[in-house]
């Protein structure tokens, strides 16, 4: 599972709960055929993006590594895309 904490309003009251985002196959250090001597995990990146001037148009992008199914080494890098 892949969690998230938001501060939405950027006040002093800061960051509300964790929330899942998503699941994920890509467990916490798997092993996959084509490097058996190293471990991959659900590694995550964050992307935003702005539309000047109208900064109601900003996006978060959610970067990830996923396994489908679960154990199958057939990873790939998926995205959730947020507003």
């Amino acid at each position: 599972m892949l969690f998230v904490s938001l501060d939405q309003t950027a006040s002093v009251a800061g960051f509300g709960a964790a929330i899942t985002v998503t699941s994920t196959g890509a467990g916490a250090f798997d092993t996959i055929p084509a490097q058996p001597e190293r471990m991959i995990d659900a590694s995550t990146g964050l992307a935003s993006t702005t539309f000047p001037p109208a900064r109601t148009l900003a996006a978060s992008i959610l970067i990830y590594t996923d396994e489908i199914p679960n154990e199958s080494n057939d990873t790939t890098f998926s995205s959730v895309f947020g507003k």
